[in-house]
């Protein structure tokens, strides 16, 4: 039987992949719950919408880039009178300053915090294999 599939499933496909599955493996797991829908008009509409989706989605990612390498993130770091570093940037701190500017469903690639000043850069995942770096400026707040 042919399906569409409308989530990646291990060993057999992905994501609005047009995909031959044995009947029962169809009708009994994947139909059912929702991971694929059945090769015709109804799985082809389903398959259409969600490409579109998929289309804006990247172009609004293109936008959401484009705003961001003209404004970077910013972010201030206590600076003892020593030139001691109090605290740092974490990703959460990052994907939360992602979502205030309108940017949903992104991951910070981030090994360790940033503790240092000035101008890093760092890679953001946007899922379904999108990874893009932008740059974040992190400047100094003195410590009274």
């Amino acid at each position: 039987m042919k399906v569409v599939l409308l989530q990646d499933v291990r060993g057999v496909g992905r994501r609005l992949d047009v995909k031959e599955v044995n009947d029962g493996y169809a009708r009994n797991f994947l139909i059912p719950k929702k991971i694929a829908a059945p090769f015709n008009a109804e799985g082809l509409k389903l398959k259409a919408e969600a490409e579109t989706k998929e289309k804006n989605r990247i172009s609004g990612i293109d936008k959401y880039l484009k705003e961001l390498s003209e404004n970077p993130l910013k972010f201030k770091l206590k600076i003892g009178a020593k030139g001691e570093v109090y605290g740092s940037v974490k990703k959460e701190d990052i994907e939360k300053a992602l979502v205030q500017r309108g940017v949903k469903g992104v991951k910070a690639e981030l090994n360790d915090p940033i503790k240092k000043t000035g101008e890093n850069e760092i890679e953001i995942n946007f899922g379904r294999g999108i990874k893009e770096k932008i740059k974040i400026l992190i400047n100094e707040r003195s410590q009274p």
